[in-house]
């Protein structure tokens, strides 16, 4: 599913309205579906405020307030700022409002706001239409106060596109955000919604269809997506009937080490859960009998050079990495992997930690890169403040100068493919931060990959069901107590339930 930029939205709109559909139609549409959602959501015994700014914004929430009224709802409209600063469309719906004779009241900026608190106060359910996607400074007086009363007044908030004060690009806070119950978007939804800490503010997301006819939206030039459990169905390997071991992909892993014998074989149990036919890890000779009694499932062998170079021809996909230490013997191995495997390869940990970024843009293959923030820091040198403060910008940036698919894990991970198009994935919660959850993730890229899914795809749809298994474990364990065993117990639930197309 598409996911634009304030921008790109702006420009959807304005290319909408030239080719005949009137802007105030699209205005009325997204109040009037508003208003829907507020009638599900909220009983007439509950009094609406609506808190409208001067921009369309503004003029959605006051479509939004007249609907509400002519359903006998008690709705009050306060609108921040002088009438004279009202857009042409607010300004016609306000007079609409205004014939209704509602209650509509206006708050110059200049003005006392002890009547405001007061009014937040009365008020059960508050409808915060104030500024919209278009903000890209930090909040100014009175915003900055309305704001701050709206968060401190612990009412029901609705957020009309976005709450005010996240910026819809990056998912910044700009000094203070409304914490919305729930936000609804017009017609797509917004970068900012699901990039943190703005994703925290958001709430319940409803996209609203606004009616755009589909002929003008051109879908190819967007870089932004989500995954839709619809869409993640449709992207599940098929499972032939007549298959075998190697119908369904076999997976070399080259890891372990000492201390971290356990991280090759949870990729491992991992990939044989995704569906994986066959499973071998090459893992170091003095923890290799450790490796091989966690797993019966699993063969194995030790790691050589030379075995690697001799066990690769028989396998689909490598994961590379997990546990696998840091050192001259481990520089060369991964050097020689991206050299001379020409099959696809799944690179986590200890194989970035050891990468060697002239050899890997070189390198012909699909890959896939899998770091934490942390990891990502170092291998491109900045500070990891900047690397989250910017994620999109920099995995992107990396992924088309060096020709790979890379995964920023984290909480709204980022999946990026050599072009540029960056999905951000909307599974998963605080207790996947676990040692052993991105061997897992390993595990299932790789797994997927190896059932002849395009490496990207595998990226994308790993890193979602990994969060889903996630979320599945965190019903039954909470955040507190899962550990990546849990992840892998829910691999199955997981698929099960994108096989059962469950509504998310």
């Amino acid at each position: 599913m598409i996911v634009l930029s304030p921008d790109e939205m702006a420009s959807l709109d304005k290319k909408v309205i030239n080719r005949g559909f009137p802007s105030l139609l699209l205005m009325e549409t997204a109040g009037r579906r508003t208003a829907e959602i507020i009638k599900r959501k909220y009983s007439r015994e509950q009094k609406i405020l609506i808190l409208s700014g001067p921009g369309n914004n503004g003029g959605d929430g006051l479509v939004v307030g007249r609907i509400l009224d002519i359903w006998d709802y008690d709705v009050k409209i306060i609108v921040v700022g002088k009438l004279d600063k009202l857009n042409d469309d607010p300004r016609k719906n306000l007079k609409i409002c205004q014939l209704r004779s509602m209650k509509i009241e206006f708050l110059p900026a200049d003005i006392d706001l002890s009547d405001l608190k007061n009014n937040i106060l009365e008020y059960d359910v508050m409808v915060d239409s104030l500024l919209g996607n278009g903000l890209t400074g930090q909040l100014r007086e009175p915003y900055l106060q309305i704001v701050k009363m709206i968060n401190s007044s612990g009412k029901n908030v609705l957020s009309v596109d976005i709450p005010t004060g996240v910026n819809g690009s990056n998912g910044k806070i700009m000094g203070e955000a409304v914490r919305a119950e729930t936000t609804v978007t017009m017609a797509y939804s917004k970068v900012g919604q699901f990039i943190y800490p703005g994703r925290e503010y958001i709430g319940e997301l409803i996209v609203i269809d606004l009616g755009f006819p589909k002929n003008l939206v051109n879908f190819n030039m967007y870089n932004h997506y989500t995954l839709t459990s619809n869409e993640a169905k449709r992207l599940l390997p098929k499972r032939e009937v007549t298959g075998h071991k190697g119908t369904f992909g076999k997976i070399l892993i080259l890891g372990g080490s000492l201390g971290y014998e356990g991280a090759p074989v949870l990729t491992g149990k991992s990939a044989l859960k995704m569906g994986s036919g066959l499973v071998k890890i090459l893992t170091p000779v003095d923890v290799y009998q450790t490796v091989s009694c966690y797993c019966e499932e699993i063969t194995g062998d030790y790691l050589t050079i030379e075995k690697f170079e001799e066990a690769v021809k028989d396998f689909n996909v490598v994961a590379l990495g997990p546990g696998l230490g840091v050192g001259d013997f481990q520089k060369k191995l991964v050097n020689t992997v991206l050299k001379k495997a020409s099959i696809p390869l799944v690179i986590d940990a200890d194989g970035i930690n050891n990468l060697d970024l002239e050899i890997l843009k070189e390198a012909d293959n699909q890959i896939v890169l899998t770091p934490h923030p942390g990891e990502f820091s170092n291998l491109i040198d900045e500070p990891i403040p900047d690397v989250l403060a910017n994620r999109i910008k920099y995995v992107r940036d990396f992924a088309t100068q060096y020709g790979v698919n890379i995964v920023l894990k984290g909480a709204s991970s980022i999946i990026s493919d050599r072009e540029g198009n960056v999905y951000i994935n909307t599974t998963g919660n605080n207790g996947l931060a676990t040692a052993g959850s991105g061997d897992v993730l390993t595990g299932i890229i790789s797994s997927l990959s190896g059932q002849k899914l395009n490496i990207y795809k595998s990226a994308v749809l790993g890193t979602y069901i990994h969060g889903l298994a996630g979320d599945l474990a965190e019903q039954k364990l909470g955040s507190y107590s899962m550990i990546a065993k849990d992840i892998i117990e829910n691999i199955a639930p997981a698929i099960s339930k994108i096989l059962r197309r469950c509504k998310e």
